[in-house]
């Protein structure tokens, strides 16, 4: 009896000494493949399949949390939010009760991230309290406290809760100051100021605390940066307090450090300082010197980016008010910012069609080592070699054949999107509204102001939708109003106009692709109202009904059937394209008796 109970045991313990020899060889090719993964991002998928194949219910956990991590990795990289925040809570629900390696907080911080990209704060939040009781036990946990508090600071500061905000800032700084880190305790500090200053109303604790931060001796090459930051955000506040002098003053400093700061990326923020300058300088009257700064952002590398192009268009046409009242200099400037966009827009059309063909040439390549992978193993097993031959070569050329109907469909949405972008504002109506408000000047100052005032934010709205592809209703309207306004002081107050809204909940949740109703409108000014010998009038009908906006545009105008044969623009053509691909359906037009004409069309929206 004995005899059986050692021979048992004996066999229990090779058994086990086999199965944990097979483990650990298994766990060295898992993580022999992990790294493969790591440093091959374009096979990053291939190697953690095979990782996966390999993994087993006895596989350790860390493996297992790191082979899902790294799924949450690569849907994250292809943009596949729902799929990477799957894997990203299966990689931490392996942490349990406690954290116990440095790569779970990675984990950890990348699911934060990837909710506060989507701006699912709730979640966020929620991520956040969970990561917080896992290393609130742990000794030297300074830097991911400050992690945590600096993540609520902002997601109650995007929430609009600014006191709560600041509670969790100040908590962030306590926990700088403890790890000594600099830079992100002074920035802590700027971002208190302007949470005080633009929300709280405590303006002179704001003042006070960029002051302190002004007089900080900072003088390492590495700190520059941080020098800059300090003086701008105090100029801020200047202007903001109408203190123009001081804010010139601070911006100058600002400019200064920027140039001594080592990062090739400061181009933008030195063009953004000098923009400013010049708008403190023009505040104080010193057009001259203001123009200087103005022509000196051209120095420095041009940006696309919206905020600049807006402020500098801004700057010019005050400065051109306000000296010589020259507006043909501003339409120049416009036609010039106008073109380098465009340029610009087709670089980045470019340099994503040369990126998409890279990316199909390795996929290609990817499924050729595939396909040469499973050939091998077929050749073990010849009666199945037709089988898998067959079914191999069937999914190759589905594959390649959905994948160029694809490519066609994004490159001709590409090309359209292009196409409406540069019939956004005609020429022939800015040159109009231009000399329009140029001839108000000497009739009627204060008349010509609230137009130009108008024709700026017509401009500026004009911009910012150009570079979205969906906008909110509320821009949208404000653009065809403004654009509306502005025609009527073309034509002397030949039409008048209404838009109306229905079944609207709240109007900043809906947003639409931007100028599919400006030119519609626009042809019932240029050829509806051509030759009319009364009041024309522009009814616009925003109705939501189920997944679209329903849109109604009528004009009591000469109809039809007298506009050129139905030659309209190519932007309406454009738009009638458009509204077929996304939303199904056909731009109606139709005549209204005794004159006038209707169009309707279907708009699909998105709810942010």
């Amino acid at each position: 009896m004995n005899k059986i109970k050692v021979i048992i045991y004996l066999l229990i313990f090779i058994i086990s000494c086999k199965s944990n020899r097979s483990n650990n060889v298994n766990s060295k090719k898992i993580n022999t493949l992990h790294r493969k993964a790591i440093k091959n991002k374009d096979s990053l998928l291939y190697y953690i399949k095979q990782a996966k194949k390999i993994i087993t219910n006895t596989t350790v956990d860390t493996i297992k949390a790191e082979n899902n991590f790294l799924y949450g990795y690569y849907f994250s990289g292809i943009k596949n939010k729902d799929s990477s925040l799957y894997y990203y809570n299966k990689a931490i629900s392996y942490s349990k009760d406690s954290i116990t390696r440095k790569r779970e907080k990675v984990y950890h911080r990348f699911l934060i991230e990837s909710y506060f990209n989507n701006n699912d704060f709730l979640n966020v939040l929620g991520a956040l309290n969970k990561f917080e009781k896992l290393i609130i036990s742990q000794k030297n946990n300074y830097k991911y406290l400050a992690y945590v508090n600096d993540y609520k600071q902002s997601v109650y500061f995007d929430l609009k809760k600014y006191d709560t905000s600041l509670y969790f800032n100040k908590k962030a700084i306590e926990n700088y100051i403890l790890i000594k880190d600099t830079v992100n305790l002074i920035n802590g500090l700027i971002f208190q100021a302007k949470i005080n200053y633009n929300y709280l109303n405590n303006k002179k604790l704001s003042i006070n605390l960029l002051d302190s931060l002004s007089k900080l001796d900072i003088n390492s090459q590495e700190n520059f940066y941080l020098k800059h930051q300090i003086f701008y955000n105090y100029a801020e506040i200047n202007f903001k307090n109408k203190n123009y002098k001081r804010a010139y003053t601070n911006y100058l400093k600002s400019i200064n450090f920027i140039k001594k700061s080592p990062f090739e990326d400061d181009i933008y923020l030195k063009n953004l300082s000098y923009e400013k300058t010049a708008e403190s300088l023009i505040k104080l009257k010193k057009y001259k010197l203001a123009k200087q700064y103005l022509d000196s952002v051209k120095i420095f590398k041009k940006h696309t980016d919206t905020e600049l192009i807006n402020i500098d268009l801004l700057n010019r046409l005050e400065l051109s008010f306000k000296t010589n009242k020259d507006f043909n200099l501003v339409k120049r400037e416009y036609d010039s910012l106008s073109n380098y966009i465009l340029k610009e827009k087709k670089n980045r059309i470019n340099k994503d069609f040369i990126a998409l063909k890279e990316s199909n040439l390795k996929e290609k390549e990817l499924l050729i080592s595939n396909q040469k992978h499973t050939i091998e193993k077929i050749n073990l097993k010849r009666n199945q070699l037709l089988l898998f031959l067959s079914l191999g070569l069937g999914l190759l050329f589905t594959i390649l054949f959905f994948r160029h109907k694809k490519v066609e469909f994004t490159k001709n949405k590409i090309f359209m999107k292009q196409r409406l972008f540069r019939s956004q504002m005609n020429p022939h109506f800015t040159s109009n509204i231009l000399i329009n408000i140029q001839d108000l000047i000497y009739k009627d100052t204060k008349l010509a102001d609230q137009y130009l005032l108008k024709f700026s934010r017509l401009l500026r709205l004009t911009l910012e939708n150009s570079m979205e592809d969906y906008v909110q209703i509320e821009k949208e309207i404000e653009v065809l109003t403004k654009y509306l306004d502005l025609q009527k002081l073309r034509f002397d107050t030949k039409f008048v106009y209404n838009i109306n809204l229905a079944n609207f909940d709240d109007l900043e949740l809906y947003h639409i692709p931007p100028m599919l109703l400006q030119p519609f409108v626009e042809n019932a000014i240029k050829h509806g109202f051509r030759n009319i010998d009364y009041l024309g009038k522009i009814d616009v009908f925003l109705i939501l009904n189920g997944n679209f906006i329903h849109c109604l545009i009528k004009d009591n105008g000469c109809g039809i059937s007298s506009v050129d044969n139905k030659a309209y623009s190519a932007s309406i053509k454009l738009i009638q394209e458009i509204v077929l691909i996304l939303s199904k359906s056909n731009v109606k037009f139709k005549s209204i008796k005794p004159n006038g004409t209707e169009v309707s069309f279907k708009i699909p929206y998105r709810i942010k």
